[in-house]
């Protein structure tokens, strides 16, 4: 009978452990804490709100998308903007915006190397790092002399087609300049 219980528990942990992504409060139990800031991919608008009561940046009111969620406030001392991208309800995007900080590229890179380490591709305008254990993408992205850092849901190891076409893309893109 113990046996049995046993192998019952375990197979219960499992099933819970391969369609996790199906029940975010269970995400927490084998992932790292938190995708982007305090929140989690596939958080609703309301829970991602509740994450930001206590912190520093303040909410802008009637963001021009009904599906996002925008902040403003200071990142290594420049103006930024908090974007949170939702997609059928869920949370699949956050950005930090930094507008008139070309001359913080390096030191972001710097704090996202050191975070999530070496990127895994550079091109001239982005750089990019992947979070294999909670699928997500991150990217340093710089135009003109603003510079972003975005962090999507992605999963690299289904989706790396579609990520070397996006690539393809934004090369043509480069030298068509």
């Amino acid at each position: 009978m113990k046996a049995l219980f046993t192998s019952l528990a375990i197979s219960l942990l499992l099933s819970h452990y391969c369609y996790a992504d199906d029940y975010p409060s269970l995400q927490w139990t084998y992932k790292r804490e938190f995708n982007f800031r305090k929140t989690r991919w596939g958080m609703t608008m309301s829970q991602v709100k509740k994450s930001e009561v206590d912190s520093s940046w303040i909410k802008v009111k009637n963001p021009p998308d009904p599906n996002s969620l925008v902040y403003g406030g200071k990142l290594f001392g420049h103006s930024c903007l908090l974007i949170y991208f939702f997609e059928k309800g869920r949370l699949t995007t956050g950005v930090y915006s930094i507008p008139r900080s070309k001359s913080l590229k390096p030191l972001i890179e710097a704090t996202l190397i050191k975070k999530y380490g070496k990127p895994f591709v550079v091109t001239a305008s982005k750089t990019y790092w992947s979070v294999e254990i909670d699928k997500t993408l991150i990217t340093l992205w710089t135009e003109g002399q603003d510079v972003s850092v975005h962090y999507a849901k992605f999963d690299m190891h289904k989706n790396r087609d579609v990520f070397k076409q996006m690539l393809l893309m934004e090369r043509k893109d480069e030298n068509a300049f």
